[in-house]
């Protein structure tokens, strides 16, 4: 039988944390109760200790390490190795830093999308430092110029969705992969349905993206998305590209 739900983790060094974030990460859904579900690890690391750390899990968990040095080094790229080798027709995405904070947080979450029927699905969510000391409850807001970086749903860890062959993390993306995939949703099936529980902390460290982007790669990356969806672009979309665009390019000009 296959199991209900596909927990797909992008993972890689971090700066040397990696494997410590990852090991936090999949105690988390040691305790998940209420649904069956499969974990995928995609690993772009170097060296053996995501291995390592996932080996460990083996007993605890219906755990599959695959390799995703075959691709482009980048998380788009990576989760997606996890995503094409999973086989629930449901995916939850779960980055390496990040971890559930209810046992149920899985099965809620799948409950939600059986009995609503959505697409996709967002919940609630938590930032949390060093330290682990949470921050306000945040609970995600879709807007239809999302794709343009103003993000009100938060990281990736708060997703969950149904496959389908044209929903895809873009592997050209770094700084908008998120919000990117979230329009390409709303497109595909419509508004997200909202969990309002707080299931996901979102952990705050040096070595996020968004702690290390350049300014010219988001500008690059706006024009790109814009590209994409130009042709279905409307005022207020236009708008916003332009707000993203200007605020970045001036970023860049008190850089230089």
């Amino acid at each position: 039988m296959l199991p209900q739900l596909a927990v797909c983790i992008p993972a890689y060094e971090m700066g040397g944390k990696g494997a410590a974030f990852l090991r936090h990460c999949l105690e988390s859904l040691v305790v998940q109760r209420g649904c069956s579900f499969e974990v995928i690890v995609s690993d772009q690391s170097s060296d053996g200790s995501i291995r390592d750390v996932c080996a460990s899990f083996s007993e605890r968990l219906s755990i599959r390490r695959v390799d995703g040095t075959l691709v482009k080094r980048s998380a788009s790229a990576n989760l997606s190795v996890a995503i094409d080798s999973s086989t629930a027709n449901i995916v939850k995405v779960l980055f390496q830093d990040d971890y559930l904070i209810e046992p149920e947080s899985l099965s809620e979450t799948l409950a939600v999308m059986t009995s609503r029927g959505g697409g996709w699905a967002v919940c609630g969510s938590r930032d949390v430092d060093g330290s682990l000391s949470p921050k306000a409850k945040r609970i995600p807001r879709f807007h239809e110029s999302i794709h343009f970086g103003r993000n009100t749903i938060s990281s990736p860890s708060v997703l969950a969705f149904r496959k389908h062959a044209d929903l895809v993390f873009d592997r050209s993306l770094e700084w908008l992969m998120d919000v990117d995939f979230y329009y390409q949703a709303f497109l595909l099936y419509g508004s997200p349905l909202i969990i309002e529980g707080c299931y996901v902390a979102n952990r705050l460290h040096v070595h996020q993206v968004s702690q290390r982007i350049d300014t010219e790669t988001i500008l690059q990356e706006l024009s790109w998305v814009r590209s994409k969806y130009r042709h279905i672009e409307s005022s207020a979309q236009r708008r916003e590209y332009y707000r993203q665009y200007f605020k970045n390019r001036v970023k860049k000009w008190l850089k230089a």
